[in-house]
């Protein structure tokens, strides 16, 4: 802190520096009230004796700080089973976005495209650490691409193929550090709990159900003005195992690993949609009013999501998420539901 005089009569307080804590959050406010200074003899002309003078005191400066600090929120796409799934023989393709990130109180730092051909652009790995990451596996962070719409998204990647990849080689301590030269502005985020995410599990050998597109469907913007539709198109995007492109929907697949059969049930025919509450039910959240939640079997391991019609409010405030649940009639009979991951889906 220091005191300057201005003139014979006026002084001003500066304080210099930067605060260690500086929060203004619920739980954890750094703001004081109780800076005090006091004038000495030696302040004034002639250095007269104010010891008896209550006003060379002042106890109750204040200072209110209004940094907040970031928040980071790790979601996984699958609620009932929040794990990495492998596709078969220890692989993991970078086409299924298990885990997002989004941010509060800051935005991510813009990435270049990298020029990989893919739907995401790859995060340097200045930005991050990671630790726990299993032989065969690499860890990466993506920022989505998707007309800007993923834009405050982050997605974690594991690409490659595991060397061990039994049911008794899961993992449950895979660790992502998220540093500050991931955010705007670059902020300290070293007391931020939430960068590190230090529970992130890898389940080998298991019956998964995965969204393989984006995280969210998009209002199509292709015409003059919003008008509530969706975009069902994620575009011309790698696919599992196939170097083709599927036109239209969101694509969900299903992954046997080991198990001797997971399919969809022959009840319903290629091409033909599901029926709600039968095959399958909203469980938390509603799908927006205006717009109809639409499966369509495209396979006997292979399902396409669409939402049709037009929401009628779509204003930036009433984006919102639902949870879609998978039942037992959606799958061939003899099916078991309790090995199946990936039956809740955000």
């Amino acid at each position: 802190m220091v005191v300057t005089k201005l003139s014979d009569t006026t002084a001003k307080i500066t304080f210099t520096g930067n605060a260690n804590n500086h929060e203004n959050v619920s739980g954890n406010v750094d703001n004081v009230n109780n800076i005090i200074i006091t004038f000495e003899n030696a302040a004034f002309a002639g250095s007269p004796n104010i010891s008896a003078l209550a006003t060379r005191t002042k106890n109750d400066i204040a200072i209110e700080y209004t940094f907040t600090p970031p928040e980071f929120i790790w979601t996984y796409s699958s609620v009932d089973s929040e794990s990495f799934y492998e596709t078969g023989a220890g692989k993991f393709t970078v086409r299924v976005n298990f885990l997002k990130i989004d941010v509060r109180n800051a935005e991510f730092i813009t990435i270049p495209d990298d020029g990989n051909g893919r739907s995401y652009y790859e995060v340097n790995t200045t930005h991050y650490s990671v630790a726990n990451v299993p032989a065969g596996l690499t860890v990466k962070l993506g920022k989505g691409n998707f007309e800007n719409a993923d834009k405050d998204m982050f997605f974690v990647i594991l690409e490659g193929t595991a060397t061990s990849h039994a049911s008794g080689n899961d993992v449950n301590n895979l660790t992502i550090t998220l540093n500050g030269s991931i955010l705007k502005d670059s902020p300290d985020i070293s007391s931020v709990a939430s960068r590190t995410k230090n529970d992130i599990k890898i389940t080998y050998d298991k019956m998964a159900i995965v969204l393989v597109d984006e995280f969210l469907f998009i209002e199509d913007r292709g015409g003059v003005a919003a008008t509530g539709s969706i975009r069902n198109d994620p575009g011309d995007m790698e696919r599992l195992g196939s170097s083709t492109t599927v036109p239209d929907g969101y694509e969900i697949r299903l992954f046997r690993n080991t198990a001797a059969s997971f399919e969809l049930t022959s009840s319903v025919n290629n091409d033909d949609a599901f029926t709600a509450n039968t095959h399958y039910e909203v469980i938390s959240g509603t799908v927006p009013a205006g717009l109809t939640l639409r499966l369509v079997k495209d396979g006997a391991t292979r399902i396409r999501l669409f939402l049709d019609g037009q929401a009628t409010s779509h204003g930036p405030s009433n984006s919102t998420s639902f949870v879609v649940r998978f039942k037992q009639a959606m799958f061939a009979t003899g099916t078991d539901m309790n090995n199946i991951a990936g039956k809740e889906m955000r």
